[in-house]
């Protein structure tokens, strides 16, 4: 077994850190003065947790949580620093209960039982007293209320309120967790009926032949070649693409859907995509932002009809130099809905039967494809860094079981979409932010130095030193990691490490430049259909073409008033919903693997922690390797990401290949067990 140089959490991240694991000081106590702090708990499931600040949080010992819940507000009184430079405190007062129902698993022991939680959210236990169960059953996923809450180390009480899913259905997790998360599936009956109504007017109009008003300054493109290209099985279509010969250069149109066009400020319709941020996607189900009736329907970009769209034209040199652009409203018809593997079938292979169905189109497709290279390679010149690993696509069968996990491409067709989204995000960012008018940007800070140093530690096992600068690091140091390991069965392990080395991006009402892509301007303005953000920003747009100067003087006002709002919230939906989708995707691969016990794969060590090792299959699954199922006394050597056999000298560190074995699968607590056989 290993020599434990701290406690670690099992499951990694249970309290949204590493390890969700806190190193207890030791020798003697700074005497320093005392000191209290108020704000939100992020509880473990251990029972320890963490007051949010925005310097350093506080640790809370469980013993010292005097009966708060994760979520609560509370007020903290601690010193303001340790022997190890730590901050720890106690609760002394909680000042608001956020915690009134909680969403689990029922646990059934005759007549009581008790609602374990679902996800990695640390909500405590709820007990459930006898005529308090609705009629559910051991094993269902049920929403309980919270009758008393607890005092000191005592739980809460609670009663089943609704039966979410029964035992044993294929879907009863992913319900669980939509609930759990907060995820609202249904529309409201005001929203639904604007959508409706919204959707009628536009097949009467439609049926009548007016596509656009009367006196519309909205430039007509139907006669350009428009294509989109997406997944097979997308049905919201935002974005489309169009390209023209220009001298040396060529003109790059990106048309997206004017959503705002339809979904005004205030109305339902705006109040509730506000509220849900952005569309979820999860396997398969997608829960969109937006009512069918305009997220698949009169705001998608669907194929041979006419559509609403806002056009970011940009005018590039032979090189991808902007020389001009131009942003304005437009109307669209596309020409052709293609997906990815398609028009990478047809780019890099010349697929006879595709370059016949698409003859039409075939030279723009190809005109596309090198201005993309040319964007890439100029972006990589900049120092953008391009992370490559391994995204898993999990296949369901009809019953709703993970049947296969596939690895998904970047191929030809995703990279050129990518390119041109980045590009028009990039104009439109550029174009307001000298215009100083309220906007919001898509913001990714430089890495803290502490994580950069640890970095450094860490890719030192590998050989590789980046430069050091007095800003710590810069974007092209990081890429040209990336760019060394490309390839290799490392490059997943290091990628992996560099992001989450890397600040998470937000959105702010400041333009404060995007670290990852080295861009000094960017926002997010392709995807309204999806993203609220997106929408916010066509808003202003519009207003800015429609208004005169002295009007919008007037509307920005207005605006800067709710632009922090509306940051502040879709960035918070934003980290919601991809925790809700991690944690789906991890119960998935669970699933996938329930039936794999006894079963040997190649791996590679994904993580090394004071009580054991996680290795990542070539299918994306990790798995727990426990250092008591190992051969001799192993040594966790935290400074170099590895541990060490004291006797043989053996060790395990980030990277290595493994062959393993599995030998157990929890499908409740979501936990995979390994033993290394090679």
């Amino acid at each position: 077994m290993a020599k434990k140089k701290e406690k670690q959490n099992r499951n990694r991240g249970a309290s949204g850190r590493e390890g969700g694991s806190y190193r207890r000081r030791t020798g003697s106590r700074n005497r320093s003065k005392k000191c209290t702090a108020e704000g939100l708990i992020e509880k473990t499931k251990r029972g320890f947790g963490f007051l949010i600040q925005e310097d350093e949080d506080i640790f809370i010992p469980r013993s010292r949580m005097n009966g708060a819940m994760d979520g609560d507000m509370v007020r903290v009184e601690y010193r303001d620093s340790d022997s190890n430079g730590k901050r720890e405190g106690r609760v002394i007062k909680i000042l608001q209960r956020n915690t009134t129902t909680v969403i689990g698993r029922l646990e059934k022991i005759d007549h009581r039982g008790y609602v374990i939680p679902l996800g990695r959210h640390g909500r405590e236990a709820v007990y459930i007293e006898k005529g308090h169960f609705a009629k559910s059953a051991n094993g269902d996923i049920v929403e309980a209320k919270i009758t008393k809450y607890p005092d000191e180390d005592d739980i809460p009480r609670g009663k089943v309120k609704q039966i979410i899913a029964r035992e044993g259905a294929a879907d009863a997790e992913t319900l669980g967790l939509i609930r759990s998360y907060g995820i609202r599936q249904e529309f409201g009956d005001k929203s639904v009926k604007q959508a409706k109504a919204l959707e009628q007017d536009f097949r009467n109009r439609q049926a009548e032949g007016v596509s656009i008003s009367p006196g519309s300054d909205r430039r007509d493109l139907r006669e350009l070649p428009i294509v989109t290209i997406d997944g097979a099985h997308s049905k919201d279509f935002d974005d489309a693409v169009s390209l023209e010969k220009l001298g040396d250069g060529c003109r790059l149109y990106v048309h997206i859907a004017d959503v705002a066009e339809y979904v005004t400020e205030g109305s339902p319709l705006d109040k509730e995509a506000l509220k849900r941020g952005n569309s979820v996607y999860l396997l398969d189900r997608v829960i969109p932002m937006l009512p069918e009736q305009l997220s698949n329907g009169i705001c998608s970009l669907n194929p041979h009809e006419d559509r609403l769209t806002l056009t970011c034209q940009v005018d590039l040199d032979e090189r991808g130099k902007v020389v001009d652009h131009e942003i304005y409203e437009s109307i669209i018809r596309s020409d052709e809905r293609l997906v990815y593997d398609d028009v990478s079938d047809l780019l890099e292979h010349g697929d006879p039967d595709l370059k016949k169905r698409y003859v039409n189109i075939y030279p723009m497709l190809l005109a596309m494809r090198d201005l993309a290279e040319v964007l890439h390679k100029r972006r990589m010149r900049n120092g953008s860094i391009d992370f490559d690993f391994s995204e898993a696509e999990i296949i369901l069968d009809e019953e709703g079981h993970a049947s296969d996990i596939r690895l998904v491409e970047r191929r030809t067709a995703n990279r050129m979409i990518e390119e041109f989204m980045l590009m028009a995000n990039k104009v439109v960012a550029e174009h307001f932010f000298w215009t100083r008018y309220p906007f919001l940007y898509r913001v990714h800070e430089k890495p803290d130095p502490g994580k950069i140093s640890d970095l450094r530690d860490f890719l030192r096992s590998f050989g590789i030193e980046i430069p050091s600068r007095s800003d710590a690091v810069a974007p092209k140091d990081l890429a040209a990691v990336i760019r060394r390991v490309s390839g290799t069965p490392q490059e997943n392990v290091v990628s992996r490490v560099i992001i989450r080395t890397m600040q998470k991006a937000d959105y702010r009402t400041e333009c404060l430049g995007h670290f990852g892509l080295a861009f000094r301007y960017y926002t997010h303005f392709t995807s309204p259909i999806r993203r609220y953000s997106d929408l916010f920003i066509h808003r202003i747009i519009k207003d800015r073409l429609h208004s005169s100067d002295r009007e919008f003087k007037e509307h920005q006002e207005h605006y800067k008033e709710i632009a922090d709002g509306v940051a502040s919230q879709v960035s918070a939906t934003e980290r919601n919903t991809l925790e809700l989708e991690r944690e789906v995707e991890k119960a998935a691969k669970v699933d996938y693997m329930s039936d794999k016990t006894g079963l040997k794969f190649d791996g590679i060590v994904s993580g090394v922690t004071a009580n054991g090792l996680y290795v990542e299959l070539e299918n994306t699954v990790e798995g727990f390797v426990k250092y008591d199922t190992l051969t001799g006394f192993f040594v966790y050597d935290e400074k170099n990401y590895r541990a060490i056999n004291e006797g043989s000298g053996i060790s395990y560190a980030l990277g290595d290949p493994v062959q393993i074995k599995v030998t157990a699968v929890d499908t409740i607590d979501k936990l995979i067990d390994f033993e290394i056989v090679g």
